[in-house]
């Protein structure tokens, strides 16, 4: 559940059709398209394509991360990077195991931060995480992040996960 590369299989049309319709729509809309940093062919909104030659080409519409979270490796955000620094960390990602996916806009909220002694209205990601147990969701955790051009990203906090609706 640690690795990223599990979403590969979620986003494989020959696996996905295997799934009930129903199944198929909410991972469509949920999980962005991933596949593991190697070289060969693949599919991408059914065409083929050489994997790392399209990826290179369409920076802007790809994200690098690493196939793990435990570790100090960089994610790297095609849409702020340069076409140079862009095949740099190309090379880099295939050294170690990474993923590409397709960039999905971040979702930034503004939150009263306290530092340096006052509390400052701050600009922060909200990452939510879903927590299953036996195929129901049974709850979920948001981290708030900042991140900066280079894609380095530190964690500031966790925040509270509210459901308001009627019952």
């Amino acid at each position: 559940a640690h690795k990223r590369a599990v979403l590969e299989l979620l986003t494989d049309e020959t696996v996905m059709s295997k799934f009930p319709a129903a199944e198929r729509k909410a991972i469509a809309e949920l999980i962005p398209w991933t596949r593991v940093v190697k070289p060969g062919k693949t599919t991408y909104k059914g065409q083929s394509i050489d994997l790392l030659e399209y990826v290179l080409k369409h920076r802007e519409s790809f994200v690098l991360r690493p196939n793990t979270d435990a570790g100090e490796s960089a994610t790297y955000f095609g849409p702020s990077l340069t076409d140079e620094a862009w095949d740099r960390a190309l090379k880099i990602t295939q050294r170690t195991p990474y993923v590409v996916q397709e960039a999905v806009p971040a979702v930034s909220e503004e939150f009263p931060v306290y530092q340096f002694g006052s509390v400052q209205p701050k600009m922060l990601q909200v990452d939510v995480q879903p927590h299953s147990f036996l195929g129901k969701v049974n709850g979920c955790s948001s981290w708030l992040t900042t991140r900066a051009s280079s894609g380095f990203v530190s964690v500031v906090g966790v925040a509270p996960v509210f459901l308001l609706g009627s019952k």
